[in-house]
């Protein structure tokens, strides 16, 4: 804010009543008018918002005693403190008031020779002052529990963050000043650590997005929207750089207005309005106005960012003004590359995607990763009484109710069983393991697991242990998983595992065990045990676990590892057979129908 700046009467009165919600349209009308017509005064307005908008957010930190308040009063000694508004609070400490409050004297601009303020305003000081002794209150609390020794003007810390050595007062990195709140078909660039929905950003953030959008809104109200690929700085509440890339801004409310975009060589100060920027690859840049007005300042000597970031530090360090350009809706700026002049052309809305369109976006995208990611299953030939099938090498296996061993051709055509071989017995589930086929008969069969080579000729079947209660089986790094159902009353079914393979030194060391339950033997230690309920069939596909369900509904998820939920991904209509294999999902149903999906 300029020292040399002192705002009328009507313009404190209007801004009193605007940040206390108690202004009317006839109001607001009079306050833009005031703000037009001095970009001064829209700059005061801009940095009363800001202290607000602070002041809010520290009138929620947590009470503390008197005890605490006289520990600061130690804490910070009557040494210099960094200045505000241009000036230091030296001349309280020769009134004989605390630096404390010379602090408030300056941040407020009361006492000296300040003109006394209105009622209004009277009521707005006095809720900051009781707000930034509550700041302080919080440095207090900060400074204890990060160890940090205040001896005079300097501050001796490890902790990052704090970014003056003279000031005790924790760098505003350490609070947010915008939100996330929604994206549409997002990609972060790798490395980068990506916010989600509802995080907040404090400054410094950069957003490193390679495609898709994100919805940003600041504190002071702008909505902001960015656009992949794309890098975005959150600079202050009211203020951010876009190092290259698409953004629009959105400013609907006197709040809001003077939200500054920054980029390389610009900056950009909206004046009530909605705007795009871009800054491309080669360096040239453009600014859009789609409604309101925008001031337009060139920084050829330095990035207007880092110009921005010294007046904040030290505010008589630049000159009062730059030369600057408005722009009004319809309007838009092309600025080249270094040494050439600026363009003015027509805006073209077409390039960015606004704030009101968000919504749309964010469902339509919505709606296609819902499509992308659910199951979509093509009949590719017959499957009568499969009640056992397995894929691998192309070829689908399966057993049938009438004790037959069938083969076929995954990838024909026209899809064609042949019988190469018996089942050992009624099987119920049927899987493939380490390159064998595997089948588990029912319990009147014994529940045996029993396994042979996956070929198209004859060859025998060999026990591998107990299997009981099986009706779903899948294999995965060395392991067999087993989708296990008792059929007992109140009971759902669960997932066990065992090894796919047992070597004769791993037999000798078993335990004796009883008639029936002999082999290797399955546990659900590190296993999910709680699939869907109503599970019925389960296999593998590409590293994932598909289930189908009683409720003809498909699930994928992992079991081998607890935190992965199941998802749902689409309809398993009449399903009550899964197979999987090449990164294809097959399934046999009730009606005796063959079907293929790809593997999500």
């Amino acid at each position: 804010m300029s020292d040399r700046f002192r705002p009328s009467h009507d313009l404190e009165q209007l801004t009193a009543l605007a940040l206390s919600g108690q202004i009317d349209d006839l109001q607001v009308s009079q306050l833009e008018t005031l703000l037009h017509a001095d970009r001064e005064a829209l700059r005061w307005y801009r940095d009363m918002v800001s202290l607000q908008v602070d002041l809010r957010m520290l009138m929620t930190a947590s009470r503390v005693n008197q005890q605490a308040m006289a520990h600061i009063a130690e804490v910070v000694k009557p040494a210099p403190l960094s200045t505000v508004g241009g000036q230091a609070t030296t001349a309280s400490r020769r009134a004989g008031r605390s630096p404390v409050l010379g602090f408030l004297d300056g941040l407020l601009h009361i006492g000296g020779d300040t003109p006394a303020v209105n009622a209004a305003m009277l009521i707005f000081t006095t809720l900051c002052v009781g707000a930034v002794l509550t700041l302080f209150v919080s440095i207090f609390l900060a400074l204890r529990s990060t160890h940090v020794h205040v001896d005079g003007p300097e501050v001796a810390t490890s902790r990052e963050g704090v970014s003056n050595p003279q000031s005790p007062i924790p760098n505003p990195s350490l609070f947010s000043v915008a939100h996330l709140t929604r994206t549409a078909n997002c990609r972060w660039a790798e490395n980068s650590n990506a916010p989600k929905p509802g995080d907040g950003l404090s400054p410094g953030r950069k957003l490193a997005l390679e495609s898709g959008l994100v919805e940003i809104i600041f504190q002071n109200g702008a909505h902001s929207v960015l656009q992949g690929p794309a890098t975005l700085e959150i600079g202050s509440r009211s203020a951010a750089y876009l190092q290259h890339g698409r953004c629009t801004v959105t400013v609907e409310t006197p709040l809001a207005r003077g939200f500054e975009i920054c980029t390389p060589r610009m900056k950009f100060t909206d004046l009530g309005t909605e705007f795009g920027v871009h800054v491309a690859a080669n360096g040239e840049q453009e600014v859009h106005v789609l409604r309101g007005k925008v001031e337009a300042e060139e920084s050829v000597e330095r990035g207007a960012w880092s110009v921005e970031r010294e007046k904040n530090s030290n505010p008589q360090s630049l000159p009062s003004s730059r030369p600057t350009i408005l722009l009004t809706a319809g309007q838009a700026l092309r600025i080249p590359s270094p040494g050439k002049p600026i363009e003015r052309i027509a805006a073209d809305a077409t390039q960015f995607v606004r704030t009101g369109q968000m919504a749309a976006k964010v469902a339509e995208a919505e709606a296609k990763a819902s499509q992308a990611a659910n199951i979509v299953w093509k009949e590719i030939g017959e499957a009568p009484g499969v009640v056992g099938m397995a894929a691998v090498g192309g070829k689908l296996y399966a057993c049938t109710a009438n004790n037959k061993l069938q083969v076929c051709d995954s990838a024909a055509a026209t899809v064609r069983w042949k019988t190469i071989g018996n089942a050992p017995g009624p099987v119920v589930a049927m899987g493939v393991a380490e390159g064998k086929l595997c089948v588990s008969l029912n319990a009147r069969a014994g529940g045996r697991l029993l396994k042979r080579d996956a070929v198209e000729t004859s060859a025998d079947w060999h026990d591998d242990g107990h299997a009981w209660c099986l009706v779903g089986m899948a294999a995965m790094s060395g392991k067999i998983y087993a989708l296990v159902d008792t059929k007992e009353p109140g009971t759902e079914p669960t997932i066990m595992a065992r090894e796919a393979v047992a070597t004769p030194e791993q037999l000798a060391k078993l335990p004796p065990a009883p008639r029936g339950m002999e082999g290797l033997p399955w546990t659900a230690a590190s296993v999910d045990r709680h699939p869907p309920i109503g599970s019925l069939a389960m296999t593998a596909v590409g590293g994932k676990f598909y289930v189908a369900t009683q409720e003809d509904k498909l699930f994928v998820g992992d079991p081998t590892n607890p935190d992965v939920k199941w998802q749902p991904i689409g309809d398993a209509p009449d399903v009550t057979v899964l197979a999987g294999g090449d990164g294809k999902l097959f399934a046999a149903t009730k009606s005796g129908k063959l079907l293929m999906a790809e593997g999500k």
